[in-house]
């Protein structure tokens, strides 16, 4: 496997543990049409015993990147100009979401396993680039994501709770 194929696997799975430990249903989408996975809202009977998806959700765009700067409290990445434009997006129906996972710059380092836990190293981060102007660059935009839009369990079920509202 490629090394561009080992970061995507593991934003990939970084998203769905978050997503998961959240109570949430992570749908990975088969066809490339600008976005790699739909998160889902769960919804619980008060027993526990059943179960069943709202229809509300977030659409993702998934990356993962050692080049990542953090300055500032700013996590700087120059995103695809392809990528920016399906995030840009005004008429959709399901908001979507960045999700960058920022790696360490020693492979060795991403993964680390023992008897007592596994640990993905390095975190990722959400923005919503919805309704940002459009571009003419021709390879990159350079985007920023404050520090504090950390993906964490709480984090997503508070965007999931955004979207329920209808202000994500």
């Amino acid at each position: 496997m490629t090394e561009e194929h080992t970061k995507e696997q593991l934003s990939v799975a970084y998203a769905q543990a978050i997503s998961a430990y959240a109570g949430l249903s992570f749908q990975e989408y088969k066809s490339d049409y600008g976005l790699d996975a739909r998160i889902n809202d769960i919804e619980y009977s008060t027993d526990r015993k059943r179960h069943w998806q709202t229809g509300f959700g977030i659409d993702i765009q998934l990356k993962s990147t050692v080049n990542a700067k953090i300055k500032s409290g700013i996590i700087i990445y120059d995103l695809e100009v392809k990528n920016y434009k399906d995030l840009i997006q005004l008429n959709i129906g399901t908001p979507r979401i960045l999700i960058l996972f920022v790696l360490p710059k020693n492979r060795n380092d991403w993964v680390q396993v023992s008897c007592n836990e596994m640990k993905l190293e390095k975190c990722a981060y959400w923005c919503s680039l919805k309704g940002l102007p459009d571009t003419k660059n021709g390879q990159k935009v350079r985007i920023k994501i404050p520090e504090t839009q950390m993906l964490t369990a709480v984090e997503l079920i508070r965007l999931m709770d955004m979207v329920k509202r209808g202000v994500l």
